[in-house]
């Protein structure tokens, strides 16, 4: 179901959404399902914002935030939002990312001068990258959350982001002051 108030039966269901959102390729885990639309060269999740806040020390509050800060740090992979549904009982996010064309996976030493030159993170432990305002991770080459194409740009699609400040700090620390 979409929405909460008395209002939602004039939005789409998310049964009524399900469909429009390509071929399943992921089956749900805690975190996510991931549909493919070959149409949109696009995939759609529907995504638990509340998955691995506690590794990535996020509060209530900030998960609202995570998908900006994610196409701040990496605009060549933003997130859309398409919207906000309740499913298997939880609160969900459906999110639309643009296909990768780039199947190639980076070296370790690509990864690493790309989060030290380009982002100012530095490694903290065996899987963390950051600095005091946020880190990253679930980056290294092994996995197929970054890709590369073939001039070396790097595609960062679906890192964790912990957040050592609130999320408006986070964002005014990337972008600079943020009015209220």
């Amino acid at each position: 179901e979409s929405g909460g108030n008395s209002n939602s039966s004039s939005r789409d269901t998310l049964c009524d959404i399900i469909p429009t959102l390509g071929e399943l390729i992921s089956k749900r885990t805690g975190e996510s399902e991931v549909y493919w639309k070959a149409e949109e060269n696009a995939y759609y999740k529907i995504k638990n914002p509340a998955a691995k806040a506690a590794l990535k020390h996020s509060s209530s509050e900030d998960w609202v935030y995570e998908h900006v800060i994610h196409n701040i740090l990496f605009p060549e992979t933003a997130y859309e939002l398409i919207g906000v549904t309740r499913h298997y009982g939880e609160l969900r996010l459906i999110l639309k990312q643009a296909n990768v064309s780039s199947e190639l996976l980076p070296s370790d030493q690509d990864v690493d001068r790309y989060l030290r030159d380009e982002l100012g993170l530095v490694p903290e432990d065996r899987y963390w990258y950051g600095n005091d305002v946020l880190a990253v991770t679930d980056v290294g080459s092994r996995g197929d959350n970054v890709l590369v194409d073939d001039c070396g740009h790097l595609f960062f699609i679906d890192p964790l982001i912990r957040l050592k400040k609130s999320a408006l700090e986070v964002i005014e620390w990337l972008v600079g002051p943020v009015s209220q």
